[in-house]
Formats: C-alpha cells, structure tokens, sequence
C-alpha cells in the first residue's frame, strides 16, 4: 500500500469509517475458514510467483536455488520458497493440493540447501556472515515448521520429508556450539533448538538452550520493527514446545509497550532501535502472530483488537506469510472479545530513552541520547525529527562546494 493511501485511509479510521469499506474487505463478516481460504488463496499467488524464479539449470552449482535482486542464491531464500510450497502443497483448499509438482521442485531446493552446507552444519550468509550458526537458525525455522507439516500428512520419511531431516541434523550439530553475532541472535538460535527438539528429540538442544531472557519490556536492541517480533516469535515457540510458560512474561510485556509506541496512522516508533530500522516508516505487521498467539492463549481483549486492526488494515496480501504458524496450530484462532486501543497516554520508558504522548489522532515522541530530539504527528501531518547541531564556519566559497553533503547531513 503506497503511503499516501495508508494515511488517507488511517484519516478515515480515526473519524469512524473502517477500512474495509475502501479495500472491500469485511473483517467482520468474515468466519475463521473464509480468512484462512484467503490466506491460501494469497500464498499460492505468491508460490505462482517464486515458481517462474528457481534455478532449474541442472549444470549449475546453483540448481534449485532462488536468486535475489542480484543474482545471489542464498539458504534463506530457497528455505523460505520450501515453506511457501508445503503450506500450499498440505492445504485442501490450495490449487497446488498434493501437486507432485511441488513436491519435485521443494526437493530440488533441499538438495541445494544440502549442498551448499557446511561439514559442520552451518551455512553462509554470503552476503557477510560464513560458517554462520545464527543465519544457519534462521533457515532452521522454515524448514522445521515445514517438516512438522509434512509429518501431520504422514510424508515424513517420504523424499522431501528425508531430504529435510538431513539438512535439520547436520544443521543442529553447529547450533549446540556455535556462537552468536547479536543480542537477538540467542533467541533465533533458541528457537531453532527448540523446533529441532520437537522434531528429533535429543536433550543435548535442550542444554544449549540457557540464554537469559532481556529484563525490560522492550529487547535489547529496541528494533521495533524487526527483532522485537521476532524475539516475540522466538519466545512463544520455545514457551510453547517445551512448555517454559515464564518465556511468556517477557513477550506480553512487549507487546504491551508496543500499543503504546504506535503513530495515529499505524506506524510504529522507530527513533530508538539502535539496529537497521532506526527512524525508519515502518508498519507493527511483523507482531500480528505474536498478538494473535497471546490475545488466545490469555482471552487478552486489547490484544484482540491488535490482530483485529492489522486484519483490517493489511488483509491476507501483507499478512499470509503468517499462514504456516496457523497451520502448525490449527486451534490458534479463535473468537475473543476486543477492547479499545490506548490513544490516550503520557508514558516515559527510561530503557529506551524516550516519552510517548498519545491524544487521539496527534502524538509525539521525545528523546534522550537520540539526534532526533522530538517526533510529531497529526493526522496526515507527519514531522519526521526536530534535531539540533552545532554550526560551523564556511571560509569560503571552495570550501562550500567541498562540502555540500556534510552541510546537507547536519541542517
């Protein structure tokens, strides 16, 4: 959705008039097998898609593989087309029910993936990162959640469901020794301990996993936009797998702070997140398993009406690739009541450096330690940072044409 058109509609929300009747998506009068049909509908447009981009070219290293942008092929990319496939190969409802078309190309993409991993296990992020155990975590996740569908068809020991287990089990020897690149990181590698320990039980993943949990409401690395679900998603699985119910008490108080840490138009606070999503526009998508898991699991009303606004919002387009986490726990979505969000509030989070002021359709962040000092926005106004600098004298005209970007940087 072009920014334009998501304020707009945000305008709108904010005097009354739902979304849906701009999108022609009814929330409301939708049961949970209808939503969930629209969600297979839209993996398959996108299994449509990453068909036409597999490698198929039997004579190179790269057969099977998914290229990016740049004609790279990485482990995450051919993992995540395994998983868009199984969701669609296992559903009744997909066009691509049972298609031994699918089965033939997931293989090709898991005998990639057994080529290009390590002795040890691992994989390389070939962009930065080799011999890497959490980018090996993050393709772990895909992969596991895929084989666990295919073992609910029975197709376990099947080609496919081999070729999986034994990518899992080398990958699992690197993970219960390796290190970690980032604070998150513990959590993805935990994470990934956890799927394997579902699907080949084995004490020593559970040993590794002793990380300890951040003591705030928001993670270490404040990345609103991505670590902060992600850690969400990490915890829940672990939580719900080996059944640590006390990974759950970090997660709502996450999700908690975050209602709190959303713009009028939906967006969400960025300005304090000291990784890649700093002062960034970015949408609270990435949260909507995590609310959904937790407004069950709890009959958490404000939660529900979260997931019930990102429904609304973003539809089965930005948030089928959610489906598989349905799929795994198919008695995840159910009804629940819902409850106002906050839009009234005056909250200080001395971990993150930052005051929080909600009125309705305005609010305004302030920070500390930040070079933007203050946020605002009303409406479709948007003040993106009111920041200062000092000033600096300009000899001459020489040294103005020099230094033009370093002027731009700091005006």
């Amino acid at each position: 959705m072009e920014r334009r058109t998501f304020l707009n509609q945000a305008a709108l929300v904010g005097i009354g008039l739902p979304v849906w009747h701009l999108s022609g998506f009814n929330r409301n009068e939708v049961q949970r097998e209808a939503w969930v049909k629209a969600l297979i509908k839209d993996n398959d447009r996108q299994v449509d898609a990453v068909l036409e981009r597999q490698g198929l070219d039997a004579s190179s290293i790269n057969y099977g593989g998914i290229p990016d942008a740049f004609d790279l092929y990485h482990a995450g990319s051919a993992a995540g087309f395994i998983q868009w496939l199984v969701a669609s190969y296992v559903s009744p409802e997909s066009d691509y029910y049972k298609s031994a078309m699918l089965v033939e190309r997931m293989s090709l993409a898991a005998a990639f993936l057994l080529r290009i991993q390590h002795e040890d296990g691992s994989i390389d992020l070939i962009t930065t990162n080799f011999h890497s155990p959490p980018d090996t975590a993050f393709v772990v996740e895909p992969l596991a959640i895929s084989l666990g569908l295919l073992r609910q068809q029975g197709e376990e020991e099947q080609k496919l469901g081999l070729l999986l287990k034994q990518f899992l089990g080398k990958a699992g020897n690197i993970l219960t020794v390796g290190g970690i690149h980032t604070p998150n990181h513990r959590w993805v590698v935990s994470m990934a301990l956890a799927r394997l320990y579902e699907l080949m039980p084995d004490v020593k993943y559970v040993e590794r996993i002793d990380w300890r949990i951040d003591p705030d409401g928001q993670f270490t690395e404040r990345s609103t936009a991505v670590y902060s679900p992600l850690t969400d998603r990490c915890l829940i699985t672990i939580a719900r797998i080996l059944d640590r119910p006390e990974l759950l008490i970090p997660v709502r108080r996450n999700l908690t702070m975050t209602l709190e840490l959303l713009h009028p138009n939906g967006e969400i606070v960025t300005e304090s997140s000291r990784r890649q999503d700093q002062y960034l526009a970015r949408t609270p998508v990435p949260y909507y398993y995590p609310y959904l898991y937790l407004a069950n699991q709890d009959n958490d009303k404000t939660f529900g009406a979260m997931v019930r606004q990102l429904e609304d919002l973003y539809g089965p387009k930005e948030l089928s690739g959610y489906l598989p986490y349905l799929m795994e726990k198919p008695d995840l979505y159910r009804h629940y009541g819902l409850s106002p969000l906050p839009n009234q509030y005056r909250t200080y989070f001395p971990n993150s450096a930052m005051v929080r002021l909600r009125r309705g359709n305005w609010d305004a962040t302030i920070l500390r330690d930040n070079a933007a000092l203050l946020t605002f926005q009303h409406g479709e106004c948007v003040l993106q940072a009111v920041r200062l600098a000092t000033s600096f004298l300009v000899k001459d005209s020489l040294s103005l044409r020099k230094w033009p970007l370093r002027m731009m940087k700091y005006s």
